[in-house]
């Protein structure tokens, strides 16, 4: 079955207790025939967990340049 924009699929009981019990965070959901593991949230926490993301990597990348670990970057334009 194809899902687009329009139909969506619902998710589960279990889905749903998990997303309650973890408010604001993404929860793990794996293909049991795949094994591939995908991230449930809610829409509405989705610029939420886009912010900490960025927040994280930039911390992670000025923590780099403290510790030395740079490189010269020469734009090839």
């Amino acid at each position: 079955m194809w899902y687009d924009t329009i139909m969506s699929p619902t998710i589960t009981e279990e889905q749903r207790q998990a997303l309650q019990e973890n408010p604001g965070q993404p929860v793990r959901v794996r293909d049991e025939k795949t094994d591939r593991v995908y991230l449930l949230f809610g829409a509405d926490s989705m610029s939420t967990l886009w912010e900490e993301y960025i927040r994280r990597e930039v911390e992670r990348g000025l923590a780099a340049i403290d510790r030395g670990e740079v490189e010269d970057w020469e734009d090839e334009f």
